[in-house]
């Protein structure tokens, strides 16, 4: 892959609906999966079968994370967003373009992202070309990583946190992690078992 050109990367966001939250403000891990299976897959797909973007990572990321970024946020947002950054490579306005071609993915308008020069906690100096771009396309081979997991299976059920799990063991093994407990699977006190999103997301707001 060439390099990324951070200086073409934009950023937007998607807000966790009500319905990925149970009543005590955990995250329902299915309900996460199926969100980026509806709404981030078959975007950034078609952006990749458009020739829009080149790259692209997301993260799920609290409200001041994504406010920083210049990110609009409403005041019915829950506290929780699916931070996603695109490398664009063709001369269009990207927010209308989204907002043409992916209306249901309910994405914000995108906005240059001016925060791409470091990593926290990321030392590019281990790096051997020492270059925070290197760091980023890591960072988007796991996003793409993640997206392909999710798009090769049927719809997400209850048992695919124990299923992603073992993928996930899988891939710790290889670095010679082999504690089975790694990475951590957890069942909440919702009953549901899936890889959780460690964020104290506080209460909802009160009209959702």
């Amino acid at each position: 892959m060439e390099k990324i050109d951070l200086d073409k990367v934009y950023g937007t966001a998607i807000n966790l609906p009500k319905e990925c939250y149970y009543p005590n403000c955990q995250i329902s891990w299915q309900k996460y999966v199926e969100l980026l299976a509806s709404r981030v897959i078959p975007m950034i797909h078609g952006l990749q079968k458009d020739g829009i973007i080149k790259w692209f990572c997301f993260f799920c990321h609290p409200k001041a994370q994504v406010a920083s970024q210049g990110i609009e946020i409403l005041p019915d947002d829950t506290p929780l967003y699916i931070h996603i950054r695109l490398e664009v490579i063709k001369d269009i306005e990207l927010g209308g373009y989204l907002f043409l071609h992916y209306p249901d993915s309910d994405c914000r308008p995108p906005t240059k992202d001016n925060s791409l020069k470091t990593i926290h906690e990321i030392d590019i100096s281990l790096l051997k070309n020492v270059q925070i771009e290197e760091a980023w396309k890591i960072i988007g081979d796991i996003s793409g990583l993640v997206l392909n997991m999710i798009d090769a299976h049927s719809k997400p059920q209850s048992v695919m946190g124990q299923h992603f799990h073992l993928f996930l063991h899988y891939f710790c093994n290889s670095f010679g992690i082999i504690n089975r407990n790694n990475p951590i699977l957890v069942k909440n006190s919702n009953n549901e078992t899936g890889l959780w999103i460690d964020y104290d997301v506080g209460t909802l707001p009160k009209n959702t």
